[in-house]
């Protein structure tokens, strides 16, 4: 009896091994962090003063036109109500839309005012915010913000 109770213990052991070693198979270690890298360093007699032809031309940029450059935020609302902010941010997340929040001072009074994230033209602004201000009741008007 106590042989059978060996053998069984024994084999449990077995077991418990097998599975814990199953279970870290393929699991990534991401705890270990790796410290940056320095950059490489020249010595000051190392350098040369020398560059080849094609390190000494510039690259011409494309000039884009005003109408198209990505400088603006759509924004769709603005109370002094933080309440009613979170409520339109949560109603445009429910459908994908990725906003945030920023406070402005007008007449000495804090406004919150709802933005959507990411930078548009004018036209792709002007675009979206007639398509949410038709979705949505709640949006009445939608505003461009130059970014500076």
């Amino acid at each position: 009896m106590k042989r059978k109770v060996f053998v069984i213990a024994i084999l449990m052991i077995v077991l418990l091994v097998s599975l814990a070693s199953i279970q870290g198979c393929g699991k990534k270690k991401t705890d270990e962090v790796k410290p940056p890298k320095k950059p490489e360093v020249t010595k000051p007699e190392e350098q040369t003063k020398e560059t080849t032809p094609a390190a000494q031309q510039t690259v011409p940029t494309k000039k884009v036109p005003p109408d198209q450059a990505k400088l603006y935020e759509l924004q769709v609302a603005a109370s002094p109500s933080y309440a009613n902010i979170v409520t339109e941010k949560n109603k445009l997340a429910q459908y994908g839309y990725e906003t945030k929040i920023t406070t402005t001072k007008k007449k000495g009074k804090l406004f919150y005012r709802l933005r959507l994230k990411g930078l548009y033209s004018a036209p792709e602004a002007n675009e979206l915010g007639k398509q949410l201000k038709a979705k949505f009741p709640s949006i009445n008007d939608y505003w461009l913000a130059k970014v500076k």
